[in-house]
């Protein structure tokens, strides 16, 4: 293995995660400058010789506590059920101390992940 790789390595990862929190730092106070009285939706401007366009809009997300209490209580509709977008994520380490689990186990896909790395300076 190549010093200089490791290095490398760890040297952008340090500045990618500067840069990101750089870059929504700038996104924000232009969007805030561009932004002060429009709105919602998709706005185009020309500055400076440059063409932006800046989006404006509002995300939506349950309280989790208060939605289980409703949906214990039972007192959504239907159709107000219908709304709700359910992921289900496997609990790996539960299942890992599972006993049988071969009806579930038909659902499971496995697939390689990106591998993660983390490098730091040893002491």
């Amino acid at each position: 293995m190549n010093h200089e790789l490791l290095e490398e390595a760890r040297q952008l990862a340090i500045q990618l995660k500067e840069l990101k929190a750089r870059e929504m730092e700038v996104r924000k106070t232009i969007a805030y400058e561009l932004g002060l009285d429009l709105d919602l939706g998709t706005h185009t401007f020309e500055l400076f010789g440059f063409k932006v366009k800046l989006k404006l809009g509002v995300s939506h997300s349950f309280d989790q506590e208060e939605l289980r209490d409703l949906m214990e209580r039972n007192l959504l509709t239907d159709e107000e059920l219908d709304l709700i977008r359910t992921k289900y994520d496997l609990k790996l380490a539960d299942y890992k101390k599972a006993g049988n689990t071969e009806t579930l186990d038909d659902a499971i896909i496995v697939k390689p992940s990106a591998p993660t790395l983390e490098i730091t300076l040893g002491e």
